[in-house]
């Protein structure tokens, strides 16, 4: 990234209320070949293309021995769509790094701005190509991007407080339901991916919650969209989704979750007006999103739950097509570890 001469200078001359004057030098070192020249003309390609309206006053060519200088002297019509405090930052000759930043924050890039300084020390002290600092700026700005992402998702979902990962969970300490195996297939989320079902039964305590909770965090750590809900919340949701504007904006943001965790199914009876309800958001999300249902069920008797089992079939049928199903059995793994289930 050092050099002798900048490759690109840039004077402002004058201001006015009707026009600006600017003028563009590029300077291009023959000694360092494609790379200056692509920075050139990238820089040159920025400038034509964000100030508008803009004439082309004049163009000088000088060529000396190392150096190829071209000068541009360049007119803004009144109107042009430039900040001025960064046309004013362009009357020195270099680049200061404050103008950079306030380039990158014009694209929104504010990532890559905060960080500009340190990639720019690093890229100095490295002697960086133009391409790997350019693949470092843009890196830093997805990174930083993701991490805003992965928060706002985990916000989302309304997750219960205290959620453990799911490397804290040990299967050994299950009389059987999920091997080691099986747990680590599922962090990799293709069923995600294809819209599959899980299904986790058994009696309390044996932690189908936390492994929900664990994946549901995985898939956000990996990017995608989760949201949470106990059954008996979820009912309350569909219940007054048409009469209450918070109960609509959450059933919006379950619905277009690439994964909904409905936690605690069976625990408290639904009436005939809430199963259809609940079997209408089942069908409304069916092949569009993955749903991990946690139950103290067996499947076979979710038809008392629903007192309907020609709907519960339908409902099943749903449910059951890309579905993988575990029962869980052993020892109460909430009272072995009450240590993971303390709340502030």
């Amino acid at each position: 990234m050092n050099s002798s001469k900048q490759p690109v200078g840039l004077k402002l001359t004058s201001m006015s209320g009707e026009q600006t004057s600017l003028e563009v030098t590029l300077i291009y070192g023959l000694n360092r070949g494609r790379k200056n020249l692509y920075l050139i003309d990238t820089m040159f390609n920025y400038i034509m293309g964000i100030i508008k309206p803009i004439d082309l006053f004049s163009v000088s060519i000088k060529l000396s021995r190392y150096y190829v200088t071209i000068n541009y002297k360049l007119i803004i019509r009144r109107g042009g769509r430039m900040n001025r405090e960064i046309l004013k930052s362009m009357d020195t000759g270099h680049i200061p790094v404050q103008r950079l930043m306030a380039l990158l924050d014009t694209f929104s890039l504010k990532h890559a701005s905060r960080m500009l300084p340190d990639l720019l020390e690093t890229a100095d002290t490295q002697d960086t190509s133009c391409r790997e600092f350019l693949l470092a700026v843009l890196e830093t700005e997805v990174k930083g991007r993701n991490e805003r992402r992965r928060k706002r998702n985990y916000s989302a979902a309304h997750f219960p407080p205290n959620i453990r990962p799911l490397e804290e969970f040990d299967p050994e300490e299950l009389e059987s339901g999920i091997t080691a195996g099986q747990l680590s297939t599922l962090k990799e989320l293709s069923w995600v991916d294809n819209s599959g079902n899980l299904v986790f039964a058994g009696p309390p305590g044996l932690g189908k919650t936390m492994v929900a909770c664990g994946l549901g965090l995985q898939a956000i750590n990996s990017g995608y969209t989760v949201c949470f809900e106990k059954m008996t919340n979820l009912i309350k949701i569909l219940d007054t989704a048409e009469t209450e504007r918070t109960a609509t904006f959450r059933l919006r943001n379950i619905r277009k979750a690439q994964l909904i965790i409905i936690d605690e199914i069976g625990y408290t009876p639904i009436s005939r007006s809430q199963a259809n309800r609940f079997f209408t958001f089942i069908s409304d999300t069916y092949e569009t999103s993955s749903i991990i249902f946690t139950t103290n069920k067996e499947i076979v008797d979710w038809a008392e739950m629903m007192g309907d089992p020609v709907l519960t079939t339908a409902m099943l049928d749903r449910i059951l097509h890309h579905a993988r199903c575990y029962s869980f059995r052993g020892e109460s793994y909430r009272l072995k570890h009450p240590d993971l289930y303390k709340t502030d």
